[in-house]
């Protein structure tokens, strides 16, 4: 090892007076030399000498306002993505994404057609399941449909399921890990739109006492609906009789995470007839033109009838609305195809001086189409004075038209009185 030492200290001085390094090394010694240099030869590569050597500068400091590049990776803040939606992959030239979105659609086809179990809903089926019910005439096929767009400018584009008439969003879909995820669900008390100005519209209610109304915008991602305002009423320190406004930006219904604001209730439902009206009707593919179907055409006037079930020998479906020994079958017929035809619980709200009368009503049985070829008949009570039950339905200019079921007192015939309802 000290023989090692000193050749190498030698050969490191004979560099510097410019002689050739063997030459210099004793006889007894070159042996050593030479396998010395071969595994030097091996495992080094030789540098640069010379003019053309370039002497390595040492990285000049980093300027106040400029980045670096750092020796460890820096650890970045959490993202707050919606949960079960991983990050979107890079959008492909010349993808058809309808591919991945076309099984869902097809589930939501067989939904608004009636072929669906009622306990087995579709993942975001829901509020296309209460805004229609489910026949194989139902008024779903050409009053909602999807929409395959680029809402979040990512290239790749989202599913949204909605209604024609009036923008209400059903569900909203996107990609991600080739797989399609749910990103938000309207329902009847929590209801989504799109704006003017492409963001996202949520409006809900819990009750008389609690309200929501809030902006999301789709981040660039297409995985996130980031909430940028979120207005709601609720009471104050747990007091019923006290309901104040506050304002977020989180999505919270949360007092404690919200500012109060000075602003009524008028000023709060101001708002937001204010924001609904700055939202969009939606241009969609409906089901029924999806699933190839003949649209069928609805009356402006049609004229819907009710008898008594021993009077009426046709065709008709069912449905039992009242099971006490006073029931009895009435069967609604019309002379033109109808929309959403419906059954009704009728609670008297008020009857004005001028003999105008009104009702609170509930949905009791949602039929959809009723045609001339099939009546639907009904088992209910018919008491003398305050009808009990009632009915509604769509004619072909889009007016709902509600009636109650009375009972004549003069000949004991059934007929219909068209009604205001209260809700």
């Amino acid at each position: 090892m000290k023989r090692n030492g000193i050749i190498i200290l030698l050969a490191a001085m004979l560099t510097m007076t410019g002689c050739s390094l063997r030459d210099a090394v004793p006889d007894n010694l070159k042996n050593k030399w030479d396998k010395i240099q071969a595994v030097l030869n091996e495992t080094d590569e030789p540098a640069e000498t010379g003019d053309s050597a370039e002497t390595e500068k040492p990285a000049e400091p980093v300027k106040p306002g400029e980045v670096g590049e750092p020796e460890t990776p820096v650890e970045q803040p959490e993202v707050n993505e919606p949960e079960n939606v991983p990050e979107p992959a890079e959008p492909e030239p010349d993808t058809d994404y309808f591919v991945y979105y076309a099984p869902v659609v097809d589930e939501l086809f067989r939904l608004v057609s009636g072929d669906y179990d009622e306990n087995n809903l579709p993942e975001g089926g829901l509020g296309l399941q209460e805004a229609g019910g489910w026949s194989d005439s139902n008024p779903m096929l050409w009053e909602s449909g999807f929409i395959v767009q680029d809402f979040s400018g990512d290239g790749i584009p989202e599913l949204l399921i909605g209604a024609e008439n009036n923008g209400m969003i059903y569900a909203l879909y996107t990609i991600a890990d080739d797989a399609v995820h749910l990103l938000a669900e309207g329902t009847y008390r929590n209801m989504y739109y799109l704006t003017a100005d492409g963001l996202f519209l949520n409006q809900g209610s819990g009750g008389a006492i609690y309200s929501i109304i809030g902006t999301y915008e789709l981040e660039p991602n297409g995985s996130t609906l980031t909430c940028r305002d979120f207005w709601f009423t609720h009471e104050k320190d747990g007091n019923f009789e006290d309901i104040r406004c506050w304002h977020n930006t989180t999505g919270e219904m949360n007092p404690a995470v919200s500012e109060e604001l000075a602003m009524t209730l008028d000023e709060f439902w101001e708002m937001e007839m204010e924001l609904t009206g700055n939202t969009v009707t939606l241009d969609v593919t409906t089901f029924g033109e999806y699933g190839g179907l003949e649209k069928p055409e609805y009356a402006e006037n049609p004229t819907v009838s009710v008898v008594y079930g021993n009077d009426y020998a046709g065709e008709y479906d069912s449905f039992a609305a009242d099971y006490t020994d006073y029931a009895v079958d009435v069967v609604f017929t019309t002379d033109a195809a109808v929309r959403n035809f419906k059954v009704l619980a009728l609670t008297l709200n008020e009857i004005t001086d001028d003999g105008y009368v009104s009702f609170f009503f509930e949905e009791l049985y949602t039929y959809g189409e009723l045609t001339p070829d099939k009546g639907l008949a009904v088992k209910m009570s018919l008491p003398e004075t305050i009808p009990f039950y009632g009915i509604s339905y769509t004619d072909g200019t889009g007016a709902e038209h509600l009636f109650s079921v009375n009972l004549s007192g003069f000949d004991g015939s059934v007929y219909l009185a068209e009604i205001g309802g209260a809700g």
